[in-house]
């Protein structure tokens, strides 16, 4: 996992190899922004 300088977005990964963004709203829930997927 990997924070942006805000704060604001959070960067994880799994064993799969898949990047999932994360933003916080104003009321502190976290909603998935983007997939990004290996290539072979």
């Amino acid at each position: 996992m990997e924070w942006d300088m805000s704060g604001m977005t959070l960067a994880s990964t799994g064993s799969d190899g898949v990047v999932r963004l994360w933003q916080s709203n104003v009321n502190g829930e976290w909603h998935e922004q983007a997939i990004l997927t290996p290539t072979s």
